[in-house]
């Protein structure tokens, strides 16, 4: 899979460059903030967003919900309902797979289309059999197709996370 952003994150640019280079091509809006004020925040994001980290993937994914493994991706069902009642915002998966696919990136996906795959896919729905009588843990996962989700550079993420330090 290849992202379509990469061409904007040249080697040496500066984070601020490279998300300003970006901000017209990805799938959620960034603001520069006005530079009249320097104790302002340089760049805000106009989403809100949940992270998802996924490192091992779910091997029998195939046949239970008809995704291969190195492209299903988790989501507790309970979580996603809740995010459904706002419909906005996004879900950002950090995937690496690599152990047992080349699978390694950056993914993104709207809450609105999250809602409707989740409401045309009815069989990527795994319930978990031995969390019947669990009130703390998810009861199932609804699981989501990478194919289905943006690419984003993974360049984007290390920038973000060196930002965030």
């Amino acid at each position: 899979m290849k992202d379509n952003y990469s061409e904007c994150l040249n080697i040496g640019q500066s984070w601020e460059n490279a998300l300003q280079a970006c901000a017209e091509k990805l799938p959620f809006n960034i603001s520069r903030n006005d530079a009249s004020d320097p104790s302002a925040l340089d760049f805000f994001l106009q989403t809100t967003f949940d992270l998802k980290v996924r490192l091992t993937p779910f091997l029998l994914s195939h046949s239970f919900v008809g995704i291969p493994a190195e492209y299903a991706v988790p989501v507790n069902e309970n979580k996603l309902i809740r995010y459904f009642k706002t419909e906005t915002g996004m879900i950002l998966f950090y995937v690496d797979y690599r152990q047992r696919f080349p699978t390694h990136g950056l993914f993104i996906i709207s809450i609105k289309k999250a809602k409707k795959l989740y409401n045309e896919n009815p069989q990527r729905i795994h319930k978990y059999k031995d969390r019947t009588d669990d009130t703390k843990n998810a009861r199932a996962s609804f699981y989501i197709d990478l194919r289905e989700c943006e690419m984003l550079p993974l360049k984007l993420f290390n920038l973000m996370k060196g930002a965030l330090k």
